[in-house]
């Protein structure tokens, strides 16, 4: 990139005591065939040496931006400070233990000029260390061209043939003018992506998303945002709730995309509260909740069966 040309693309990446996987989150981006871009890298005070890493990478890049902070602010903080710093035409959010393709941003780029919009996004792989990818964010969904996702959709998670897909997850990349003043909410821990995403659709921006996965979730112990528990989940609810109340009276389709999440959060809940019992060893009241809704006992063996996968999957090719 030319010192002071206008990057296409500005990739934000917040860091908390990632420096196990910073180096390639940030390898991986710096591979990409679009060139004409920054990462600007937030660390949020972190305790290892992930400080030294991005300083590393920095000194010998100049597309990469170190911004670390000395005080912990979290996740949502920490990509706002990197949001007020983008110069970038289109703004991708890539987590800082996660991977993408070296193709991505200059396909979603291209994607995003084909449909005119102002948010594109791709399907995304869950991997762990040394395995294969075991899942994909849209599972069954049977769409195979770009499709256009609606905020109703988006609330209610499904595709416009009816295939559920967990939208929150998407890893978007959204246009500067589209994006304009919105930032992430600061009071989230959990769900903040989500959160921000909605509102910029019903400002009236359109989202396009492709179903190839070009983007590599890492599941690990300490990755926040897929490690659900009672509340956490508890905290989406709550958040729904105020959204709806500070933001509401929506259309009749809104409102019941939102009750539709609403009754599936409480779903997720009882399973979550499932697992809680059966991990402290109250055998009768995960009973009890089992009698009560045999869906749990479903819900829990696709649980272990997926775990089992992630862990007895095969090796990475290289």
């Amino acid at each position: 990139m030319l010192s002071g040309a206008r990057p296409e693309v500005s990739v934000i990446m917040a860091n908390f005591n990632g420096s196990a996987y910073l180096g390639a989150a940030i390898e991986s981006v710096l591979s990409q065939t679009l060139g004409n871009i920054e990462v600007i890298v937030v660390d949020d005070a972190s305790t290892d040496d992930s400080v030294a890493i991005m300083q590393s990478f920095a000194a010998t890049d100049s597309r990469v931006r170190p911004l670390p902070l000395t005080a912990n602010a979290g996740p949502a903080k920490a990509r706002n400070l990197a949001l007020d710093l983008a110069r970038g035409e289109w703004i991708a959010i890539v987590d800082a233990d996660d991977l993408i393709t070296p193709d991505r941003l200059g396909r979603l780029v291209a994607l995003a000029s084909d449909n005119d919009v102002g948010i594109v996004a791709d399907d995304l792989f869950y991997f762990v260390d040394g395995a294969k990818p075991h899942a994909q964010l849209f599972q069954s969904a049977s769409y195979a061209e770009p499709e256009l996702i609606t905020a109703e959709l988006f609330v209610d998670g499904r595709t416009k043939a009816g295939d559920p897909v967990a939208f929150g997850y998407l890893k978007p990349l959204i246009h500067s003018s589209v994006l304009a003043s919105q930032r992430y909410d600061e009071t989230l821990r959990v769900g903040e992506d989500y959160d921000l995403l909605l509102r910029l659709l019903l400002s009236g921006a359109e989202l396009c998303v492709a179903p190839e996965a070009m983007y590599y979730y890492r599941r690990h112990s300490q990755s926040l945002s897929h490690r659900l528990s009672v509340s956490t989940v508890r905290a989406m609810i709550a958040s729904q709730d105020r959204f709806v109340a500070q933001n509401g009276p929506f259309p009749a389709a809104m409102t019941t995309a939102f009750q539709r999440r609403r009754k599936a959060l409480l779903g997720r809940l009882d399973f979550e509260e499932l697992v809680e019992a059966i991990k402290a060893r109250r055998l009768l009241p995960a009973l009890g909740a089992m009698l009560g809704q045999p869906s749990l006992l479903v819900k829990l063996g696709r649980s272990v069966s997926e775990r089992l996968t992630r862990r007895l999957g095969g090796k990475v090719a290289g």
